[in-house]
């Protein structure tokens, strides 16, 4: 049998950045996300649902 099981991640960390301003520095943050570089220091994972997935056969 399989079971589609939904989940939720938070993750906590921090990236430094040279910016010239606050608004600077959280652009420079986003970008620093998209590219990998916060270092993440702590997450939290729960499983939400579990669903049996029905069966599908060879209907269409």
């Amino acid at each position: 049998m399989k079971y589609n099981v939904a989940v939720k991640e938070i993750s906590y960390g921090s990236v430094t950045v040279e910016a010239r301003n606050p608004k600077d520095a959280m652009e420079k943050a986003e970008q620093a996300y998209y590219s990998g570089d916060v270092y993440w220091d702590s997450s939290d994972f729960e499983a939400t649902s579990v669903q049996r997935e029905k069966e599908r056969g060879d209907a269409r």
